[in-house]
Parts: structure tokens; C-alpha cells; sequence
């Protein structure tokens, strides 16, 4: 009798693989929505460095892998050799953001200082960022298109312009990355190790992020999601050795914005007033938040906070929703407050961008008997127009020139801004643009930059033959800086008698 063998290993890798075709075709929107993103982000590939990027890539001089040990243990501005804050930028001493320096690194060693593969990392973090809001959406949705539509229009929302577009905006990217994957780790009870790294890396991209914790706990409190011990204290564990190298990596340096129980204090009071933001007509009262599209965003925005909030106290699952919306307003606020200043800053483009999440929450608790036809064409819509703003946003990080353009287009009273892009159009050998930029830029402000502004503005004169113009901006200039050696200088070249020509 002759035995027949069964191919046993063959059936059983069918089997696998037909539970992976199974598991690919049930996440296919959310797959989708992924590679929508990475369409929409794709032409910041060609994008060069501008403004802060110039400083923290270009112009760190620990930012080689001889100097990691420097890297690592120094404020996150400490450009200078040794890991020295510059006095400019003294008043940026209190960040500490080493895996957001060590992916400066990274990226400059694969470019070799090329600026795309800064942006490569910061387009493939946000299609993960999309996947990783799938995910935890879909748990919400009844089926994996609704969480795949509002995973794609967080994803290309406009508020992640300066986020994704702008290699120095990575700081919020990555640290939403680890943020959402922590996030997914705890709601599938993945080992308490991961996510005590994901919390851990976080909060080394940026320092808010330590606040997930406190606001676990409470979501657990409330019964909104499952009590994992284990977890909450291997983050816990985490989060205290980031505090630990924090405190030695800012040895000597004063924080910005006050203590860190200072910062802590005012949070309370900063929710207070993001939440009546969310009902009260603060776009009348001049104050609206800059959010990139214009008063249609904001309108749709405003109205979807107000509806969380009313939908919080009458449905379980929308209070999910506004417990994430708080839990991704703590670090915005708490790092808004320690180094920017003002409610403008607290309302501006990386809020929006965080609070999105929340507000997915609540509408995906909702989209099941409330998304027909009619509803899911008009998200189709408002999706394709954000994504078109996005694009068009974008375009601010293109390079200098149109990056200080836009800014002097939105802050026309700004001298700094005005004086930037006096210095982009004098490198450009564009004196007349030059000359109005730095006009501008000393009548607002002629005590600004040790006079520099005046020095410019007489450069750019002398180069249009306006002799005597040139010599009036510096005259203006030592009214203001009577001790300025390169404004005396100016003069007397100025003064001295043209060279006669040569026959």
C-alpha cells in the first residue's frame, strides 16, 4: 500500500496567506489613505531649508557623529561647538529634543547636507502619522472607509503645512508619530516595554508630550479605557529618565518661559480658555486662530468644537473624543507657553492640527447612521479642498525667497520679517527690493539688530548709484547707533572721494 503525502506546509502557508489577503483587503481605505498623503506631500521633495533650518542643520556645528555625545546632552538650540548656546538664542535654552536632533543627523549624513532627505523622513512620518489615526479610528467606525476618509482629512488638512513642508516644524511630527503609535500600543494591550519607548521617544521630540500620561489615567478613571497598570508605570519609568537627562542636558541654562511648575500651573486656565474658544465668536473680535484657508476653515472648525462639546456630555463615545481633544491640547499648550507667548500662539496651527484628532473621534462615533450619500460627498469634497490648500501652502517652504515673501505678506509689521527679506532680495542682487524691505524694516523698528538695517539699506543705494541716499541711511543710522563701527565705516567710505577714472 502506497502512502500518499499531504502538503501540509503548503495548505497552512495558504492559509496565511489568505488571511493576509483577507487583512489587506479589509484595510485597503486605510492603505489608500496613505498613499493619498504621500500624493499630496510628495512635491516637498524638492523643497530646500528655510529660516530655522538654516540654523539647527547648516549652522550646528555638533551636528556630526563625532560630536553625538555633545548632541545628545546639550539644549536642543546649542549650535555652537560644545554644545554652547549663541546669545541670540539663549531665550531657546529650555528644549530638549534629542531624537528630533539625532534625525538631523541622520538625514544629513544620507544627503551629505542635501536638503531631501530632511523632507523624505518628514512625508514618510505623515503618512504614518495617517496610518497609525486609522487604526485607532477604526475601532470607532463600522466600517474601515469611514476611518480611512477622516484618517485622510486630518492627514491633509492645511494646518499640517508648516508641520510636514517645514524640516524644522518635525518636532510636532515626530512627536505625534510616537504619540499615536503609544497610543495604539496601549489600546491593543501590546508589552509594556513598547510603550513605555513610544511615550519615552515622544517626549524626546517634544517636551508636552510627557502630559499623555496624566491624561491616561484620567481617560482610565472615567472608564473610557482599560486599566493597564504595567503600562502607566513603565511609562512613568520612562518619562523620568527623560527628565533625568533633561535636567542634566539644561545643567546651567534657564528654562524658558519660567519653571516647569510654573508652565504646569497655567495649564488649567489655558483649557479654560481654548474651550470657550470653541463657542465664542472669537474670529469678531479680531483674535481668530491662522489657520492657512481663511474664515471657511475656521467657521468649519469652531463648529465642530462646539458640537464635541455638546456631544461630550450625551454620548460615551464622543467623550472619547473630547478627552483626546484635551489630550493633545496639553502639549501644545504647555509648550506654547513655555516658549512662545501670547493666546495667538496657543490658537495657531499646531493646535489645530492635534485637536483634529479629537474632533475625528467624535464624528466617527456619529458617521454610521449619520453619513449619507449626500454628507459623504460633501467630505469628499472639503478633503479635495483642503488638500489643494495644502498643496498651495506648501509652496511658503519652496525656498527663501518665497518663504520670507509669504512672511512679509502676513506680518507686514513685523521688522525682523521685513529685514530677512531685504537680505534674501540683496543676495538675489535685487537692490530696489532690498532697499523698500530694509525701509520698512528700520522705520518700524530703528533700534532693531544693532542697526544693521540702516547698513543694508546704504548698500543697496550705493549699488543703484544713489550716492547721497546711501549716505543719508547711514547718517539716520548713527542718530540711533552712535557707537556702531560698521555704521562709521559706511560714512567715511562713503565720504571719500570717488576714485577718478582711468584714461
Amino acid at each position: 500500500m502506497r502512502l500518499q503525502s499531504v502538503p501540509l506546509d503548503r495548505g497552512g502557508a495558504g492559509l496565511v496567506r489568505s488571511a493576509r489577503v483577507k487583512r489587506i483587503r479589509r484595510h485597503r481605505w486605510g492603505l489608500a489613505a496613505m498613499l493619498a498623503v504621500f500624493a499630496v506631500y510628495a512635491p516637498t521633495l524638492r523643497y530646500g531649508l528655510v529660516f530655522d533650518d538654516n540654523m539647527l542643520v547648516g549652522g550646528n556645528a555638533n551636528l556630526h557623529w563625532s560630536r553625538l555625545g555633545t548632541l545628545l546632552t546639550s539644549p536642543f538650540w546649542a549650535t555652537a561647538e560644545g554644545g554652547k548656546l549663541t546669545p541670540g538664542l539663549a531665550h531657546l535654552g529650555g528644549m530638549y529634543r534629542p531624537v528630533v536632533s539625532v534625525a538631523n543627523l541622520i538625514d544629513q549624513s544620507l544627503g551629505f547636507g542635501a536638503p531631501w532627505p530632511f523632507h523624505l523622513t518628514n512625508l514618510l512620518a505623515q503618512v504614518a502619522c495617517t496610518g497609525l489615526l486609522y487604526l485607532l479610528l477604526v475601532g470607532f467606525t463600522a466600517a474601515p472607509w469611514q476611518a480611512a476618509a477622516l484618517a485622510l482629512l486630518w492627514g491633509v488638512h492645511p494646518a499640517q503645512t508648516s508641520v510636514v513642508a517645514w524640516t524644522s516644524g518635525r518636532t510636532d511630527l515626530f512627536a505625534n508619530l510616537f504619540l499615536l503609535g503609544a497610543l495604539v500600543l496601549y489600546m491593543r494591550g501590546a508589552p509594556a516595554a513598547l510603550f513605555a519607548a513610544a511615550v519615552g521617544l515622544a517626549a524626546a521630540s517634544k517636551e508636552g508630550a510627557v502630559f499623555l500620561l496624566p491624561l491616561l489615567v484620567a481617560l482610565c478613571l472615567a472608564g473610557l479605557l482599560p486599566w493597564r497598570r504595567r503600562h502607566l508605570g513603565a511609562a512613568a519609568g520612562a518619562a523620568a529618565a527623560y527628565f533625568a537627562l533633561r535636567a542634566y542636558a539644561l545643567r546651567g541654562v534657564a528654562p524658558a518661559g519660567g519653571s516647569l511648575f510654573q508652565a504646569a500651573l497655567r495649564v488649567p486656565l489655558l483649557t479654560v480658555q481654548h474651550l470657550a474658544a470653541t463657542i465664542a465668536p472669537w474670529s469678531a473680535l479680531g483674535v481668530a486662530p491662522g489657520v492657512e484657508g481663511g474664515p471657511l476653515l475656521l467657521t468649519f472648525e469652531l463648529a465642530l468644537f462646539a458640537a464635541l462639546l455638546w456631544a461630550a456630555a450625551r454620548r460615551r463615545a464622543a467623550a472619547v473624543g473630547l478627552f483626546w481633544f484635551l489630550l493633545f491640547f496639553a502639549p501644545t499648550a504647555v509648550g506654547a507657553g513655555r516658549v512662545y507667548a501670547g493666546l495667538f500662539d496657543l490658537l495657531s496651527l499646531r493646535f489645530v492640527t492635534f485637536a483634529m484628532i479629537g474632533l475625528l473621534v467624535m464624528l466617527a462615533d456619529r458617521l454610521p447612521a449619520a453619513m449619507p450619500r449626500l454628507a459623504a460627498a460633501g467630505l469628499a469634497a472639503y478633503t479635495v479642498a483642503c488638500a489643494a490648500l495644502t498643496v498651495r501652502g506648501d509652496e511658503v517652504y519652496l525656498d527663501s525667497h518665497h518663504f520670507w515673501a509669504a512672511r512679509a505678506e502676513e506680518s507686514p509689521g513685523s521688522d525682523m520679517v521685513h529685514y530677512n527679506y531685504g537680505l534674501q532680495l540683496l543676495g538675489e542682487h535685487d537692490y530696489a527690493g532690498c532697499a523698500a524691505q530694509m525701509r520698512r524694516s528700520v522705520t518700524l523698528n530703528p533700534r532693531y539688530f544693532l542697526g544693521n538695517g540702516f547698513l543694508e539699506l546704504a548698500t543697496c543705494e550705493r549699488a543703484q548709484g544713489r550716492r547721497a541716499e546711501a549716505l543719508a541711511a547711514v547718517a539716520q543710522g548713527l542718530r540711533w547707533w552712535p557707537e556702531s563701527a560698521a555704521l562709521r565705516a559706511s560714512q567715511r567710505d562713503l565720504e571719500a572721494p570717488a576714485p577718478a577714472p582711468s584714461r
